[in-house]
């Protein structure tokens, strides 16, 4: 385990994330992968979390993509959260996953964020 851990430390990024090409902010959390938040005690901190992963599941600010034939699904990662349902049944799913290179996420209160806003 401790060798995964070097190969794969602890990860730490803003809850709130800038967009770096058109500068809007977008929730930054997920259930699989955000354990705490940095700098908060942990009761408050995972209360705060709690909501903040509650408002990201919200059905009511979802986009639900109805698969047919020929359907082609394209998002953009820094600022789309993504969930596959297992609501295919028996049916064949094709996925085929491109990731490009991006950069580092920034918060609100990085010196990048800042030049967005003045730019």
């Amino acid at each position: 385990m401790e060798d995964k851990l070097v190969e794969f430390p602890d990860q730490h990024h803003p809850i709130v994330r800038i967009h770096p090409d058109t500068g809007r902010r977008s929730l930054y959390v997920n259930r699989p992968f955000v354990t705490e938040i940095d700098e908060m005690e942990p009761d408050a901190g995972d209360r705060l979390l709690q909501q903040l992963l509650r408002f990201a599941e919200n059905p009511t600010i979802q986009c639900r993509f109805r698969w047919q034939p020929g359907s082609f699904a394209m998002w953009d990662n820094r600022s789309t959260q993504h969930f596959a349902s297992q609501d295919y049944g028996d049916e064949h799913r094709r996925m085929e996953r491109v990731t490009l290179l991006g950069s580092q996420p920034f918060g609100p209160t990085d010196k990048r964020a800042k030049q967005l806003v003045h730019d």
